[in-house]
């Protein structure tokens, strides 16, 4: 396996997380243009927002493979989490290594939540693999999404 590195990711240049912006998957694209963001506008927005815990994966070129974060503003008394990401052949070690992270944040913060769109199969699978709860819909920009609720042991 190639050589990953998980670094803030404040820390990156704009040059690195704005070329992961014009290369997320395409399920990512298709959430963020619901909201009216480009790709690079989302991963900007979502990394620097002033109140998220953000990280992000290298690859051993430098590359962000993927962005994820944590925001630290209880919405309906749970935190919301989110991950931004290109498709990548890293599959199993980000199976492993979101399991350590949610597993870790679901001890401080309990329950986590975020809405993910209906059409997104690959995300809504690894949702349902960490154990997350469905809740209500909602339609933005003319997108379908589900509510979901990770709630930990």
């Amino acid at each position: 396996m190639s050589q990953l590195t998980t670094v803030d990711a404040r820390t990156l240049t704009p040059d690195v997380l704005a070329e992961l912006g014009r290369n997320l998957r395409r399920h990512d694209l298709k959430e963020c243009a619901a909201f009216g963001l480009t790709g690079e506008q989302a991963v900007s927005e979502s990394v620097f927002h002033r109140l998220s815990e953000s990280h992000a994966i290298l690859d051993e070129r430098g590359r962000a493979v993927w962005v994820y974060g944590l925001g630290h503003v209880p919405v309906d008394g749970a935190y919301g989490i989110w991950c931004l990401g290109r498709d990548i052949p890293y599959k199993r070690y980000f199976m492993q290594e979101s399991r350590r992270v949610i597993d870790r944040w679901l001890k401080d913060y309990a329950p986590l939540v975020n809405y993910v769109s209906m059409s997104n199969t690959p995300s809504r699978r690894w949702l349902t693999w960490l154990g997350a709860e469905w809740g209500e819909r909602a339609t933005v920009g003319g997108v379908e999404f589900i509510k979901f609720i990770l709630r930990g042991n």
